[in-house]
């Protein structure tokens, strides 16, 4: 989680993938994290401990989720058909000479 906070407070220094690689590690170290606790720690019984993991899961499973579905939606993700162009007059607005061409 080090390297996260360094990485961003770098981020304009660093490659935009070599950031976006490093960030995403950040959910599956959760995990690591989460089962390494689970099976090799010796408060796997503690019911704090399971209250912990639990939130953190959820936590974790709502993060990933919401970065999954939420973070597609940028315009360099989209077809290229929904992506807007300069607006094109209609044949009734090429013959309005009232209006004010914009280009």
């Amino acid at each position: 989680m080090v390297l996260v906070q360094v990485t961003s407070l770098m981020m304009k220094r660093l490659p935009k993938r070599l950031w976006r690689a490093i960030h995403y590690t950040s959910y599956a170290m959760v995990w690591f994290v989460l089962v390494h606790g689970a099976l090799a720690g010796t408060d796997a019984t503690n019911r704090v401990y399971q209250a912990v993991a639990f939130v953190l899961t959820i936590a974790a499973v709502t993060a990933a989720t919401l970065r999954i579905n939420i973070g597609r939606s940028t315009v360099s993700d989209r077809p290229r058909s929904a992506i807007p162009t300069r607006k094109e007059a209609s044949p009734d607005e090429r013959l309005d000479r009232s209006r004010p061409v914009h280009r």
